[in-house]
């Protein structure tokens, strides 16, 4: 089914609108949230669901047991070192389950048999996405502490959004490799995202992650 251009335009700057006004709304909740925050331990909204990325920086505490009490930045690869333990991949978790893979490493290690492991992150590491070509300021967005990721359509938005020559079906992401290191190119239909749904929810999305870069080519017709 095809809409015409005027209509799809009218109808992708309005949903860029909704999302610029509730990204503000969420930038003004965290600030609010880091104002509050205690010196030397960062709290932020939305911390529960939020995926340790590499340097990030946790403290890790054993009750009672205070040997194993730790303050450093996740390694590249993931990985916390700890005392006796060595290294324990935490990357990719929540703080809860950081948590209790800690524990469970000390029960099955024989270090300990009822631990009860704290695990608070002090600090994010800095992340960014860069976005080029036919966008209204092309630039590099610094993602807010807490994140680990956002839609395709805000960070257009947050970019100015399209230019009258931009590719819109065309959008290539390159992203690099957790795996192998290597740089993979995907190219995303951002009118199909915006426009696909179902029983009036957005059924399609695609995520943004730190580190992507986002081109947007120019059409020539």
């Amino acid at each position: 089914m095809s809409f015409p251009l005027s209509i799809l335009k009218s109808f992708v700057l309005c949903r860029f609108g909704l999302v610029l006004a509730v990204f503000a709304l969420l930038v003004t909740v965290s600030n609010g949230a880091d104002e509050q925050a205690n010196p030397g331990s960062q709290t932020f909204a939305g911390v529960e669901s939020y995926r340790l990325a590499s340097f990030d920086l946790v403290r890790i505490t054993v009750f009672g047991e205070p040997e194993f009490g730790i303050t450093q930045r996740v390694s590249a690869k993931g990985d916390v070192s700890m005392p006796l333990l060595g290294q324990v991949s935490v990357g990719g978790l929540t703080v809860e389950e950081a948590r209790q893979r800690i524990e469970t490493a000390l029960v099955e290690e024989e270090f300990l048999r009822r631990p009860q492991v704290f695990v608070s992150i002090e600090g994010f590491s800095p992340r960014r996405i860069t976005i080029l070509g036919e966008i209204g300021s092309p630039t590099s967005i610094e993602m807010p502490p807490g994140t680990n990721s956002f839609d395709i359509e805000v960070v257009i938005a947050m970019a100015g959004g399209f230019t009258e020559l931009a590719k819109r079906s065309e959008v290539r992401v390159t992203r690099k490799s957790k795996e192998d290191g290597r740089e993979r190119v995907l190219t995303i239909n951002v009118d199909e995202v915006m426009l696909d749904q179902e029983d009036g929810f957005a059924s399609t999305r695609f995520r943004v992650l730190p580190g992507d870069i986002l081109y947007v080519p120019r059409r020539f017709f």
